[in-house]
């Protein structure tokens, strides 16, 4: 489904990304604008404030004093109350928070409770619907970043096209446009009206996405970002993912759904690759194009959910060996079948043998952690560590002793765990 609304109100070139930011909007979390100077961040927020007939505000956050955005401290009646100024935030439906990498670390860290939870100092701003956010791309003059933790309360970040990025009828139509912003715009009286089939699409928007949550489509959804942690394991996405963002990506994936009218999706896969370059936050964070990661990504798709498949019924033995070939993604899997075997099920009286395979290989496992660290990331290691840490909490071995036929024939085990726990 192709929509036009942003050009309808002023703002041209944005048609690839526009779905991505209806998408927000309905939604109701968090966007993030992520463009050069002069790309028309700022306009595209005010144009949407005006469009949604809201009572909108524009914040520099590399600017602004505090109590501009909560007025100032009144104690006359013994209480604390703010009083409320042309700038302050109290009555917003819309704000739109820009230069937020240029902003100190102080004053992100401000605006944080802000995006993250529409409340200051603890109190709501109960009319607060839109939250977007501006920002300059990494690199450029005068930006000191952002913090991780403020970058990943951004559902969507989307990166927003520059001149050499359009066509040029599009640059065109940008150079012969005046907009209500421009002095000329301002004399002859052009602005932007209240667009109720705007207002209509976003409340019919919302109501299709609360019926894609718990659908089919959910389900599928769900299914793959359960294995896109590993998937991603060794590559630059690696970082970018929490349990928040997975979260924020499930629902990115689903209001986008809603925003494009689709009804029935085969692979979701396609999809979510289609997404990625807007609810990671990579843009934010990162200089390189993610193009060439999302290729290896999808390069590595198919072999890991045959591989992952193979590894719901592989013996300890076949994943071990699969491991030291190079298969590093196998780890979380090897660990948790080893952790299996030597805590959740030790009173099996025919498991000795079994046990005496996966103490040898985590033993082998810690002995070799200088090998590993040229496979794996530091991070990854501690797994390995934990998985000891899980084990040596229950020193004291009561759940063999005594049970002699666990150990019968097996007189490598005890040794084993007793070196486990040395």
């Amino acid at each position: 489904m192709k929509h036009d609304f942003l050009s309808r109100i002023g703002v041209v070139g944005w048609e690839e990304i526009e779905p991505y930011l209806l998408a927000g909007l309905v939604l109701r979390e968090p966007v993030l604008l992520v463009g050069a100077p002069g790309t028309g961040k700022t306009f595209v927020a005010i144009a949407l404030g005006k469009a949604l007939g809201l009572n909108y505000h524009v914040y520099d956050a590399s600017k602004g004093m505090f109590e501009d955005i909560i007025g100032f401290p009144d104690y006359s009646d013994g209480k604390v109350r703010y009083v409320p100024t042309e700038l302050s935030i109290w009555e917003r439906e819309l704000i739109f928070v820009d230069e937020i990498s240029r902003a100190s670390p102080e004053m992100q860290n401000k605006w944080l409770e802000i995006i993250r939870s529409r409340s200051v100092m603890g109190i709501p701003v109960k009319t607060l619907k839109y939250i977007i956010g501006g920002m300059n791309p990494p690199g450029y003059l005068g930006v000191v970043g952002i913090d991780l933790a403020l970058v990943d309360r951004f559902a969507w970040i989307i990166r927003v096209p520059n001149s050499l990025d359009f066509e040029k009828e599009n640059l065109r139509e940008v150079i012969s446009t005046i907009t209500f912003m421009d002095h000329l715009g301002s004399e002859t009286g052009e602005d932007v009206q209240k667009m109720e089939e705007l207002v209509s699409f976003l409340k019919e928007a919302e109501d299709a996405l609360k019926k894609l949550v718990n659908s089919d489509i959910d389900k599928k959804v769900q299914d793959f970002l359960i294995e896109f942690p590993l998937l991603v394991q060794g590559t630059p996405f690696e970082e970018l993912i929490n349990n928040r963002r997975l979260s924020m990506m499930r629902r990115c994936i689903l209001s986008y759904i809603a925003v494009s009218g689709l009804k029935d999706i085969q692979d979701i896969k396609d999809t979510v690759f289609k997404l990625l370059p807007y609810i990671l936050p990579w843009y934010a964070v990162k200089i390189e194009p993610i193009e060439d990661y999302i290729a290896v990504l999808k390069e590595r798709l198919d072999p890991y959910f045959e591989f992952n498949t193979y590894l719901k019924t592989a013996s300890l033995t076949e994943m071990y060996n699969k491991f030291w070939e190079g298969h590093t993604y196998v780890l979380p899997f090897l660990l948790e079948k080893i952790k299996k075997i030597l805590i959740e099920e030790r009173d099996d009286e025919q498991n000795g043998a079994l046990m005496a395979i996966a103490a040898q290989m985590l033993l082998e496992l810690q002995k070799r952690k200088n090998e590993l660290l040229q496979m794996l990331p530091p991070e990854k290691i501690k797994l390995i560590d934990n998985l000891f840490i899980d084990i040596t909490k229950d020193a004291s071995f009561e759940w063999w002793e005594g049970r002699e036929v666990n150990v019968k024939g097996f007189p490598r085990v005890k040794e084993l765990l007793e070196q486990i726990v040395a």
